[in-house]
């Protein structure tokens, strides 16, 4: 993003790093923290790819952990927890509940369901509901956000009241 890798490791950390404030020569395997890198403790294996946008990070850990980053410094801006380990990322996506908008993070859950986080706070805002686990990243396009369930379902659901809109058993056929 913008020049930068931001990525998580097995030993629970995330990190920011900035291939261009580095020389070829360099043999540092350091964080430099003064460049404008930073490493962060999620105290968690961080599978998942971060999401970031205007400014802030957001690190899902294999224990169920979300936690917004300032993009600048790695300091922490909030935390929340879902059930279930997160093993893919999260998706940001709008939804509209009467005049209100709201910008949100579809979590998917190694239990069951996506949870739905406020990008704001993270508090949680509802569930897409799968019944099952989901393991891969979700997809917003339109007013639908679809999920591919361990199941071999694909549903689809309404961003704006997280009702499921249909489904289709890719497995069966059905």
């Amino acid at each position: 993003e913008n020049g930068n890798l931001y990525f998580g490791d097995l030993a629970g950390k995330a990190y920011k790093i900035i291939p261009a404030s580095r020389s070829a020569s360099s043999d540092s395997s350091s964080v430099n923290t003064g460049s404008g890198e930073w490493v962060f403790d999620a105290d968690a294996w961080v599978w998942a790819k971060p999401v970031i946008e205007n400014g802030v990070v957001y690190v899902a850990a294999l224990d169920g952990s979300i936690f917004a980053l300032d993009e600048s410094t790695g300091s922490q801006k909030w935390s929340a927890e879902i059930e279930g380990q997160i093993v893919s990322s999260p998706v940001l996506f709008d939804r509209k509940r009467g005049e209100t908008h709201e910008r949100a993070l579809a979590v998917p859950s190694g239990e069951q369901n996506v949870a739905v986080v406020s990008v704001i706070d993270g508090r949680a805002l509802g569930e897409f509901i799968t019944n099952e686990p989901v393991k891969s990243t979700p997809l917003v396009h339109g007013d639908n956000l679809y999920v591919h369930a361990m199941n071999g379902d694909l549903k689809w659901f309404s961003v704006d009241d997280l009702s499921e809109r249909g489904c289709v058993d890719l497995k069966g056929g059905g």
